[in-house]
């Protein structure tokens, strides 16, 4: 049987645990729900007070969800990078399509946004 410490820098030294990977998965959904919707990254803390208190609502006998919650990466400062990784991976997967495509067409528009900064849609069929 490893000690206390044996078992901790096991943990540091190996994979992640089943419920580290869990919570990373968890923020990197919570993150792109909040891109898809073009909402503010700030609201990324609110969603997590909004599950910690639906949880202690409907389930208040189990505080062992509470805490897998609570170990959920959510914040601006890991929503953003989070957000750009979605979309570098969906713009590399879009172009790893288009490059095998014998055909596709473009087609481009260009408008500007609410602070006149000008935005381009590029769609590929």
């Amino acid at each position: 049987m490893l000690s206390n410490a044996e078992q901790g820098e096991k943990l540091i030294k190996g994979k992640p645990s089943d419920a580290a990977v869990a919570a990373s998965v968890a923020s990197f959904k919570v993150a792109y729900e909040l891109g898809k919707a073009m909402a503010p990254f700030t609201h990324s803390e609110l969603i997590k007070t909004c599950m910690v208190s639906t949880v202690e609502t409907l389930s208040p006998n189990k505080p062992e969800i509470k805490a897998v919650i609570n170990k959920v990466q959510l914040n601006r400062m890991t929503t953003t990078p989070r957000v750009e990784i979605i979309g570098e991976d969906i713009s590399l997967s879009t172009l790893d399509k288009v490059k095998e495509s014998d055909c596709f067409s473009l087609a481009l528009d260009e408008t500007n946004d609410i602070n006149d900064t000008a935005q381009l849609a590029i769609f590929v069929r």
